[in-house]
């Protein structure tokens, strides 16, 4: 799959707004082939706020600003975070404290939490997005010789932490710039 073919899939298939479908900008963002698909952030109980509608069939509570607060992908995150596979953690080489973790996946012999990772991002993408099965399979796809950012990106979410790790305090990093001489002004 192209990142164009990905980029128009992801253009079409997304869902009207409405309470429980969030405006992408207010969403984490899944990375699929190199195009970011927004999901719905991870609500805890504690977290959500009701609304009450009064219609003819009586009062139903609804949840005041989206999110996934489906207590079934609550269950799901939480039972992924308790099957994540064995950390390594590398040391910072000046004062020695661990500074970076590493999960190893190996995805030959850790098919069946592959398949929870993949079965929990479809849920997600399935509330911003209407996908086939065949879509989601042909999104989710990745060969075995490099781990897709996704599953990181899912593993975070599980953990109700944001997707991409935050910067660091400075910002990102910037490229120096090219030094430029006084009679090109225009570059």
């Amino acid at each position: 799959m192209d990142a164009a073919e990905v980029r128009r899939l992801e253009a079409a298939a997304r869902r009207p707004l409405g309470p429980a479908v969030l405006h992408p900008d207010r969403c984490p963002k899944l990375t699929l082939h190199g195009v970011a698909f927004a999901v719905p952030p991870l609500r805890r109980a504690e977290e959500m706020s009701f609304v009450p509608v009064f219609g003819p069939q009586g009062l139903a509570l609804q949840l005041q600003d989206g999110g996934s607060g489906d207590p079934e992908l609550l269950r799901e995150a939480r039972e992924i975070v308790a099957a994540l596979p064995a950390f390594r953690q590398q040391p910072c080489p000046a004062c020695g404290r661990p500074r970076q973790t590493l999960l190893e996946i190996d995805p030959r012999r850790q098919q069946a939490f592959l398949s929870r990772l993949a079965a929990y991002a479809a849920a997600l993408l399935r509330r911003q997005y209407v996908l086939s099965d065949d879509d989601l399979s042909r999104l989710l796809a990745f060969s075995a010789d490099r781990v897709p950012a996704w599953l990181h990106q899912v593993i975070r979410h599980a953990s109700d932490l944001p997707p991409e790790p935050p910067e660091s305090p400075g910002g990102p990093a910037r490229p120096a710039a090219a030094p430029r001489r006084w009679w090109q002004w225009w570059k």
